[in-house]
């Protein structure tokens, strides 16, 4: 057996016996913590996951993949100055569209999304949007996407002006016969929302799961351009490539390439779920998990920060600025302990299979008692962002009893008026509206989560009467989260209040219920 393989295997069985050894008392008067130290555990998660995946490395590093998809992508070296481009599709007075896209752009407005536009391309490090327009078209699937008129008047455009080094037309994906088009016609590189998420993903990526699943994300896209491309063209474009990728390479080499890669980062992602599903399936993770998701910068990181206490987190005002799904520990106020998963945010207009290339991780928060579905008050397209995480969820097979594990967060009411909060609670009664900057609903919020925790995660609070500092009196301390205890007159008896699952409940009747006096 290969020498890396049989130290996994020997290394796992090390990870459940440090877990087993962790059981430790607690210091906080009336509670004790079943494992106090439960996030040693995950850091050992963790550790064994660098150990598991060191050969991810060898996956990723690929140089004549590398220097075929950078061409593909246009990534530049030292950023670029960009016009952003929002196009918007004109209605028809006299008969009704039914696109999607259509419909979805009725909550929401071309300037608005012109905003995000922005937003994205200065996210980007060296990258700087420095002029933008909003143009209004028939349809996308024009070859050169925009009109002959529209053409001359962004030549002009582009032409005219230094300091403009590329254009993004914001829009999920451009055709590869739209991008030529463009770029000859331009003399500039050509962008979509596609492309630029992902070198965001790019520069955002820390971990090797996460580097591993943007590679993943990366294929489809790459399959298109190198189906889409005219056969024998061979014009170097105003990006800098050569049409197809790699200078020289025949397209049969391409696909090759292409599928080498595909099957060997689809083999990785699937060891990757198999360890995933491994740690989710110990027998010591048993805490409830709340899984924080919406819309990309609707403040889940800070929310997270503002329940755990944890000074590690680093929110930051960025699209994207999450990941890596992480998981950081924090207390109801019944003192039962929760593991609260942060994750990547979602974005509109963006291919579905590009978040699905996160599968892998998401499947963490798939499996959550609970979903905390925070969005942004404040934003003023925060009805779209909604309604496009909801369906995101959806498609990422998290419709298993969702209406019964969803708790809703409106985060940012510290910048709305008092009158816009109040028309958002009529509007939506069940959602819980916060400030994670002030505080404001936090304490009402957290006791409403509790109450759906330990519903989702079927947990029952019971009163347990035991001799004091016996057996029983110790084991419950040791494995139970508990709320309360109390002596009674004669410090005879310790009266437990405890937040118990079934399988707890039934161990500790099969232990001690039989022999002992317990009420």
């Amino acid at each position: 057996m290969h020498c890396a393989t049989m130290q996994r295997l020997l290394y796992f069985p090390k990870l459940l016996s440090a877990l087993k050894q962790q059981v430790k008392f607690g210091t906080r008067p009336g509670y004790v913590c079943p494992q106090k130290n439960i996030l040693e555990g995950f850091q050992q998660v963790r550790r064994y996951s660098d150990e598991w995946d060191y050969d991810v490395e060898k996956v990723l590093q690929d140089a004549d993949f590398d220097e075929f998809s950078d061409r593909m992508l246009r990534l530049p070296q030292h950023g670029h100055n960009v016009f952003v481009i929002q196009p918007f599709v004109r209605p028809f007075k006299k008969s009704a569209i039914k696109n999607e896209m259509v419909q979805e752009a009725a909550l929401t407005s071309p300037q608005l999304q012109l905003e995000e536009a922005l937003a994205l391309i200065n996210t980007l490090p060296r990258w700087k949007a420095v002029d933008s327009i909003i143009l209004g078209v028939n349809h996308f699937k024009s070859s050169t996407f925009f009109g002959s008129g529209q053409i001359d008047r962004l030549k002009n455009i582009v032409g005219q002006s230094k300091n403009i080094s590329a254009v993004f037309v914001n829009v999920d994906i451009l055709r590869v016969k739209q991008i030529i088009e463009l770029e000859l016609a331009l003399k500039v590189p050509v962008f979509d929302r596609y492309t630029i998420v992902i070198q965001i993903f790019r520069h955002h990526a820390v971990t090797k799961e996460s580097k591993l699943q943007i590679a993943l994300a990366e294929i489809p896209y790459l399959k298109q351009c190198v189906k889409g491309f005219p056969k024998g063209l061979s014009d170097r474009l105003a990006s800098g490539r050569f049409v197809g990728g790699t200078e020289g390479m025949l397209p049969e080499t391409r696909k090759e390439l292409l599928s080498q890669r595909e099957q060997k980062l689809k083999k990785a992602v699937s060891f990757l779920k198999q360890h995933r599903q491994r740690v989710r399936n110990d027998p010591k993770n048993i805490y409830p998990i709340v899984a924080v998701m919406g819309y990309t910068n609707a403040g889940k990181t800070s929310l997270i920060k503002a329940l755990t206490g944890t000074e590690k987190l680093e929110p930051r005002n960025q699209l994207f600025a999450t990941l890596d799904v992480t998981k950081h520990k924090g207390n109801l106020p019944c003192s039962l302990e929760v593991l609260y998963v942060d994750t990547v945010g979602f974005i509109t207009d963006i291919p579905t299979e590009l978040f699905e290339s996160f599968t892998a991780t998401l499947e963490d928060a798939a499996h959550a008692n609970v979903i905390l579905h925070v969005w942004d008050v404040s934003n003023p397209d925060f009805r779209k962002q909604q309604e496009h995480v909801m369906k995101t969820l959806l498609s990422l097979n998290f419709g298993e009893n969702l209406e019964k594990r969803l708790f809703v967060v409106g985060n940012k009411v510290d910048r709305i008026s008092e009158n816009e909060l109040s028309d958002l609670k009529k509007a939506q009664p069940n959602t819980c509206f916060v400030s994670t900057k002030t505080g404001f609903g936090m304490e009402e919020m957290l006791h409403k989560l509790e109450k759906l925790t330990l519903q989702a995660s079927g947990r029952t609070r019971i009163k347990l009467r035991v001799k004091a500092y016996g057996e029983e009196f110790e084991w419950i301390r040791r494995e139970l989260p508990v709320e309360d205890m109390q002596l009674d007159s004669e410090y005879k008896y310790a009266i437990f209040t405890v937040l118990v699952l079934r399988s707890q409940l039934e161990i500790f009747k099969h232990k001690f219920v039989k022999k002992n006096n317990v009420g």
